[in-house]
């Protein structure tokens, strides 16, 4: 036989980690959220959008290193095939995100790199998430210990490829 105080002390704590747990994942899919909207907006601003071009891709890889950026990313193959156009090291609540230019046939396309662990709690799978925002489409994933998130004027089909 129990008692009413322990049953209402044992429902108090139940309900206290569920509104623990749902807070937790909310704060977790709003830092994505202004993750991708911040670093969307930075695709978008064409005004200061990068800071070096003409490179190859060895002299990309250590102009990143040099500006603390991270030169160990992985380019998915349909991007790859193209030759980066222009970098930049930016910087998102403190966290430094690598930022890579591709020009491709009539439209513009930039790939973000971050470290999974400066976006703590973020769930991304292998294979892309694709979302719309402002005119342009972008997907993220994860792949290692990354996460990558892609910004461009392409339409969803033509990405999805590129991925």
């Amino acid at each position: 036989r129990r008692r009413p105080g322990t049953i209402a002390l044992a429902a108090c704590v139940a309900l206290t980690v569920c509104l623990g747990t749902a807070q937790f994942a909310r704060q977790r899919d709003d830092t994505f959220l202004a993750f991708r909207q911040a670093i969307v907006q930075a695709s978008l601003d064409k005004a200061d959008h990068t800071d070096v071009a003409g490179l190859d891709a060895v002299g990309y890889k250590r102009w990143i290193a040099a500006h603390h950026g991270d030169p160990d990313f992985i380019l998915p193959s349909g991007l790859a095939k193209n030759n980066v156009a222009a970098c930049r090291v930016l910087e998102w609540q403190a966290r430094r995100v690598t930022m890579l230019c591709f020009d491709l046939p009539g439209h513009h396309a930039d790939i973000f790199v971050v470290n999974e662990g400066d976006l703590p709690g973020v769930s991304l799978d292998h294979s892309p998430t694709f979302y719309a925002d402002n005119g342009e489409t972008s997907a993220a994933w994860k792949q290692g210990n990354k996460i990558y998130l892609v910004a461009t004027t392409l339409p969803i089909s033509d990405l999805q490829q590129l991925l």
